[in-house]
Formats: C-alpha cells, sequence, structure tokens
C-alpha cells in the first residue's frame, strides 16, 4: 500500500472522463500530488449513488452521504470537477 500513495516522481495532469464511479481513483491520482480535472456528462457527480438512495429501503439513505462525502473528499484534494462539459473528439 507504500507504493501506492508514494508521490508521483513526475507530477501530471491527468484529465478523468467519468464513466462511472471514479472518484476513487481521482482521489488517489490527486493524493499522488498530480492535478486531477474530472469530467462528467451529468449535471453532478455520484448520480448513481444518490437515485439509488432515494429508494425506500433500509440504508439507502446512507449512500446519498457516502455521495456527498466523495465530493466533499474530492473537493478537499483540489480535483477541478467540470460537469457537462462538451468534449469533441477529433480524428
Amino acid at each position: 500500500m507504500d507504493d501506492v500513495l508514494r508521490p508521483s516522481e513526475t507530477k501530471r495532469k491527468i484529465v478523468v472522463v467519468v464513466v462511472a464511479r471514479w472518484s476513487g481513483g481521482c482521489r488517489l491520482l490527486s493524493l499522488k500530488g498530480n492535478q486531477v480535472i474530472l469530467m462528467e456528462k451529468e449535471g453532478m457527480l455520484g448520480g448513481t449513488l444518490f437515485h439509488a438512495g432515494s429508494l425506500k429501503r433500509l440504508y439507502t439513505k446512507d449512500l446519498q452521504h457516502l455521495a456527498k462525502f466523495q465530493n466533499a473528499e474530492l473537493s478537499r484534494l483540489g480535483v477541478e470537477i467540470r460537469l457537462t462539459p462538451m468534449l469533441r473528439l477529433q480524428s
């Protein structure tokens, strides 16, 4: 585990285009000293967790708390979050 959290020898600017549940990866990249930009096509992060947390079942509200914690942690680490970016792929 020590190797995972060792600072990167070369600091990089890393762009992560969110597919699903990338907050953990972004957090780790940021802890290693990289500048991370997270791009999400939806209007918020943690969409699946927030939606699942709205179900009327035991403990599902905890999922919304988890999503809020993840968002706060990314902000604390300085991860730049861009919601609904217009991406254009060039060939």
